[in-house]
């Protein structure tokens, strides 16, 4: 059994030996990553934003980002991560925007914040129009 609490803990030691920005960025990352595992959504963008302040075009973090804003049923703010991404030139960018299109559209139709869920899958669908 993997054990991610220790691994934060052995990751948030390592920013204490005055990183590079680039290594500060991918620990911050793998952090996020244990708390991803976990289910701490709201650690793991925490932890991205992070290692995005230090690299801002870091498309592994902006995807897994992405993914936590995703969990969270924060779809709007996934749609932009993960348009930043493909921007960049990750495929995968796309697939995660098509993804939140999707999902908020199962939204609007199931009738939850109707308005805002449909305003939502049109912005997201004008995002994955562009490409």
């Amino acid at each position: 059994m993997k054990n991610y609490d220790q691994a934060t803990k052995l990751w948030n030691d390592a920013l204490n030996q005055s990183p590079s920005d680039e290594d500060v960025a991918l620990i911050r990352n793998n952090m996020a990553a244990c708390h991803m595992v976990k289910k701490r959504w709201n650690s793991a963008v925490q932890e991205c934003t992070l290692a995005l302040t230090k690299q801002p075009d870091y498309v592994k973090a902006l995807m897994r980002r992405g993914k936590a804003y995703e969990s969270m049923k924060d779809y709007l703010k996934a749609a932009g991560d993960y348009e930043k991404a493909a921007r960049l030139g990750n495929a995968d960018g796309r697939q995660g925007l098509a993804r939140v299109r999707k999902a908020a559209e199962r939204g609007a139709a199931s009738g939850g914040n109707s308005k805002q869920q449909a305003e939502m899958a049109n912005s997201m669908k004008s995002l994955l129009d562009q490409f």
